[in-house]
């Protein structure tokens, strides 16, 4: 019989692994069954030697011996042998053998002649082979693992790793044991078993059983039964891989609802009554963990209150709740804003909208941990318009339902808040100024306004709110007339100190009406300027030039204060002559 000779880095022990599984490894049986090996022989040889013939080649005296192995992988070789290094064992029972390379005993004891007479210096015929066998180089090892009469799975050994594949038992088989367990277990006594109730808690129509399996799933080599018998609820955790069993005693499904709810409730400030659990969310997902010893389910569910949908935990054990995600509902939120479009950013427990409805844009910011439905801030967008000093664009707004409002330049993807004043405030201030020191009704208007639309596409939610605060040389533009049509204003206010830069422009109109209106005739205005309240005028008529100043304080009435008439070219000449 054959001797199958297996190098120690092929016999490393595999209960490692296999306690990965949860199974006792003295409970496992390890069979070779597939085997990759090298034939080698396996040589005990001597060497006594005295170099009686004076030959300089050949050492003087020798005598050595030892036991070799000669391998032809791919060509022979010699390889010291040392017992401690193998594990052997006699080749028989249905084991499959892939062979790599093959020697004879006469080719290997040739091939040790020819090695040991070159390199211990000594003549072939003192090299004597004691005996020799032929053995079974081990350099690949498949084993199948049994528990008990079944079949587990196999491990493989080899020069380059070792792997360990375990077959599980079907899911469908464990449920079948389960329900079998149940059936005959001191709990189950008295209740009907369903054979296949996978779906029955989501069936419209439910048969009255005594046992429910509700869920079912498999997670590091265990499958977990959710199980329903009567009022009461179980987990069944087996072991996928040696069917061992544990239960673990879970709360009912309508005690662990009213927790669900309650918990909720307190940690988002919504009404229980808005808070809507069935028994199937509950049992529809969950998890298990085994820590210290101890095994802890908890249940994962989905709730939607009002626009959030949130991921929510459920420890079984400790009866806490965590809200594992939130995330936004974009139907229900377009309903509660009445928007045709929106973009939304979350920020812990902000959550930041932008919203359309047509033509008009709003911001709104909600907590997140108060899922009553409606935005703890919500900001209309009013107008827009361009600073060319700042490269900015100016947004004004105005809180929805208050007549309060806040300003903002808009930089880029940045919202600057610049204050808390209106446009309308502003821009009716500056009326009231110009029209108190020019003496005259003065309207303005907004100049270098755009379409919101324009602007907002591009602006991100959150960035209106979390952008700096502060004062910044931003300027808001206006310009407008007096109700007379005779001057016209460009006003530029400054958001920093809130002064204000007026350039008042008299119309040429304006000019010559008040010019024929104090001197009469036909005159010519040659050039004009004005600086409140005096306006200079140069005149020209048929023979000379008139210099006219005028007060405008009030501007209707505007009073001559001075009248100057220029010497002409000739008379200038004359008076120079008369010197």
């Amino acid at each position: 019989m054959e001797i199958v000779l297996i190098p120690k880095n092929l016999s490393i022990s595999l209960d490692s692994e296999v306690m990965k599984s949860g199974i006792d490894p003295s409970e496992v049986k390890f069979e070779l069954k597939w085997a990759s090996v090298d034939y080698g022989v396996l040589i005990n040889w001597q060497v006594s030697y005295t170099n009686r013939s004076g030959r300089k080649d050949f050492v003087p005296y020798l005598y050595k011996s030892g036991k070799i192995l000669v391998l032809n992988s791919p060509k022979p070789k010699l390889t010291d042998f040392r017992a401690s290094d193998y594990l052997s064992f006699e080749l028989g029972g249905e084991i499959e053998l892939e062979v790599n390379s093959e020697i004879s005993r006469g080719e290997a004891r040739e091939f040790l002649l020819e090695a040991l007479s070159e390199s211990l210096r000594v003549p072939k015929s003192s090299v004597k082979v004691l005996n020799a066998e032929t053995v079974l180089i081990a350099r690949k090892l498949k084993y199948s693992l049994k528990l008990g009469d079944r079949e587990i799975g196999e491990a493989e050994l080899s020069e380059r790793g070792r792997r360990v594949s375990l077959k599980p038992i079907p899911l469908d088989e464990l449920e079948a044991t389960v329900l079998e367990s149940l059936k005959n277990s001191d709990q189950g006594a008295g209740r009907r078993i369903i054979t296949r109730s996978w779906d029955a808690l989501f069936d419209k129509k439910k048969a009255s059983v005594g046992i429910e399996i509700l869920a079912r799933g498999s997670d590091d080599g265990y499958a977990n039964f959710i199980v329903k018998m009567g009022d009461e609820l179980e987990l069944i955790r087996v072991n996928r891989y040696s069917g061992a069993m544990n239960r673990v005693k879970l709360p009912g499904l309508e005690e662990m609802r009213r927790n669900v709810i309650r918990e909720i409730s307190r940690i988002t400030s919504v009404d229980p009554s808005m808070i809507e659990l069935s028994m199937e969310d509950i049992a529809r997902s969950y998890r298990v963990v085994e820590r210290d010893g101890e095994t802890r389910v908890s249940f994962i569910m989905t709730l939607t209150i009002n626009f959030v949908v949130l991921n929510v935990s459920y420890d079984a054990s400790s009866g806490e709740v965590h809200i594992l995600s939130k995330k936004v509902d974009e139907g229900a939120l377009k309903r509660i804003l009445n928007a045709d479009e929106l973009d939304y950013d979350v920020d812990d427990s902000l959550l930041y909208v932008k919203s359309r409805r047509g033509s008009s844009w709003k911001f709104s910011v909600f907590k997140l941990n108060d899922l009553r439905g409606s935005p703890d801030m919500s900001l209309l967008v009013e107008r827009a318009a361009y600073d060319p000093k700042s490269s900015g664009y100016l947004l004004f707004c105005k809180f929805e339902g208050s007549d309060a409002c806040l300003s903002f330049l808009l930089k880029g993807d940045e919202g600057i808040l610049l204050g808390k004043g209106c446009l309308e405030d502003i821009i009716r201030e500056a009326e009231m100024e110009l029209s108190s020191k020019y003496n005259l009704g003065v309207s303005l208007r907004l100049d270098f306004e755009r379409n919101p639309s324009e602007i907002l596409w591009k602006i991100k939610p959150e960035s209106l709110f979390k952008g700096r605060r502060g004062r910044v040389n931003a300027f808001l533009h206006l310009n407008g007339m007096d109700r007379m049509g005779m001057f016209l204003f460009v006003v530029r206010y400054s958001f920093e100190d809130g002064s204000m830069e007026v350039e008042p422009r008299i119309l040429k109109e304006t000019v010559e009406r008040i010019v024929r209106g104090a001197v009469g005739g036909e005159v010519r205005v040659m050039s004009y300027r004005y600086e409140h309240p005096l306006l200079q005028v140069t005149v020209k008529d048929e023979k000379q030039l008139i210099d006219l100043k005028f007060d405008l304080r009030d501007p209707i009435h505007p009073a001559l204060v001075e009248m100057k008439a220029r010497a002409g070219i000739l008379d200038r000449l004359m008076g120079f002559l008369n010197r």
